[in-house]
């Protein structure tokens, strides 16, 4: 998660501690939480259902190379 913030943080506000972190990419928001040793927990938010998943595909593609070292799974699920 720090790595990816850092990374980002080179061309957009990202901001971020230990265990919460968050990246504005424009009018999308990625907010980032450690909430378990193995468990990040990341809520995505935009203006159109096109954009989330646009930013979706942005978090997986750069999230994937900061854990190399461990087995990853991400899930995304739509909240009310």
């Amino acid at each position: 998660m720090i790595q990816m913030c850092k990374h980002f943080g080179h061309t957009v506000e990202a901001t971020f501690d230990d265990t919460h972190a968050r990246i504005a990419l424009g009018e999308r928001v990625c907010e980032l939480e450690v909430s378990a040793p193995d468990l990040l927990r990341i809520s995505l938010t935009a203006d159109r259902e096109a954009s989330l998943h646009a930013v979706e595909e942005v978090v997986d593609r750069h999230l994937r190379p900061f854990a190399f070292k461990e087995e990853l799974t991400i899930q995304w699920a739509e909240s009310a």
